[in-house]
């Protein structure tokens, strides 16, 4: 089973941080969407669509892909790190993958450090975060949701 992950992680590098801790751990093809001209994930069995959240939603960039991506069949699932993780922020891209008959095996979400805005005058939150607590989930998580459902 081919596994990759397309994500794109601005500001602090906090999604990167748990993609990479997740290529790390298991054998799988990380994509940086920024660094990347031309993506083409259709030799992937199974993609992780990773990013950071901005304005209450997953990256536009992510988004735009994965849209691109949903076709019937394809296994899928989502990763994003936010300031406060008050809610399912991939909830919209899960509904709209299994309404193109996606296999939607998840979605994982941390807190990470924020200084957006506001925050930026207060030295942002969650300075310290992803910790390795957050990443030894995070890792949970693809071993989980992921690994045991994309064999």
């Amino acid at each position: 089973m081919s596994i990759a992950i397309a994500y794109a992680s601005r500001h602090h590098g906090n999604t990167k941080k748990v993609v990479e801790a997740l290529a790390a751990a298991h054998d799988l093809t990380t994509i940086d969407i920024d660094a990347t001209a031309q993506i083409d994930l259709d030799r992937f069995d199974c993609v992780g669509f990773a990013g950071g959240v901005a304005y209450g939603r997953i990256y536009e960039d992510v988004r735009k892909l994965a849209e691109r991506t949903f076709q019937p069949g394809k296994k899928v699932f989502f990763i994003y790190t936010c300031g406060k993780n008050s809610r399912n922020f991939a909830a919209s891209l899960e509904a709209l993958a299994a309404k193109r008959g996606c296999e939607v095996f998840g979605t994982f979400g941390c807190e990470a450090w924020d200084s957006f805005g506001p925050l930026k005058l207060a030295g942002g939150i969650n300075k310290d975060r992803p910790n390795d607590q957050d990443l030894r989930q995070a890792v949970a998580f693809l071993e989980q949701h992921v690994l045991t459902k994309a064999q």
